[in-house]
């Protein structure tokens, strides 16, 4: 896979959770897709994307994740990020009452493969949760023992936020990387969920490659 660029890859991320009655998830969906793009206007915001879950090892999994690849958290504190966000207009009040979230800026701890910006096509999103600081530093360091050349896994990406927690986020095509996400998961022992991508667009307005 080519993955030769200048561009410098994003160094943060935000993670938004979702929960929210199916009856809703139309009307949800084509209001983030405008919300999605107006930020994605905002300077510094370079990636969003949506999935909707297939599988979760929580009886309290979100139903949709939302990511942003950011070159800073700090963007999101900003007021040109509440009004591009809302330029389209406000939430319905319907979806509004009933919608939970759980909004989660973190940095980027590592990456596989090293170079991984401009980003791939992958069908699949994996995510797990490992918390306490040892088990997060010990994943941290095993990304570098992952073979530079295994293509089964289009990206994996450990992000971390200021407590002992951190998220791993694995890109795949299919059933590709099964083994090794297998693996991480079950020497973790964490929470895992599958999601399906639903929406991603960078700022460029262009869409990931399958190259």
């Amino acid at each position: 896979m080519d993955r030769s660029s200048h561009d410098t890859a994003p160094e943060a991320a935000l993670v938004v959770s979702t929960w929210l009655p199916e009856e809703f998830a139309d009307e949800f969906a084509l209001w983030c897709d405008a919300h999605h793009r107006g930020l994605l206007t905002v300077p510094g915001v370079r990636r969003a994307r949506r999935f909707e879950v297939r599988s979760g090892s929580s009886s309290d999994s979100p139903d949709i994740l939302v990511t942003y690849e950011l070159d800073d958290a700090s963007i999101t504190s900003s007021t040109l990020w509440r009004e591009r966000g809302m330029a389209h207009g406000p939430l319905p009040t319907e979806i509004a009452e009933r919608l939970r979230s759980e909004v989660r800026p973190m940095g980027m701890a590592a990456a596989f493969p090293s170079r991984w910006w401009p980003p791939l096509a992958a069908d699949l999103l994996d995510v797990f949760t490992v918390n306490g600081s040892t088990r997060v530093d010990a994943l941290v360091d095993a990304v570098d023992l992952l073979a530079p050349d295994d293509d089964r896994i289009v990206t994996l990406r450990i992000l971390r936020d200021t407590s002992e927690t951190a998220l791993v986020l694995i890109d795949h095509r299919a059933e590709e990387g099964r083994d090794t996400i297998d693996l991480l998961t079950d020497a973790s022992g964490a929470h895992r969920s599958r999601w399906t991508v639903v929406f991603d667009e960078s700022a460029d307005g262009g869409e990931p490659t399958d190259a």
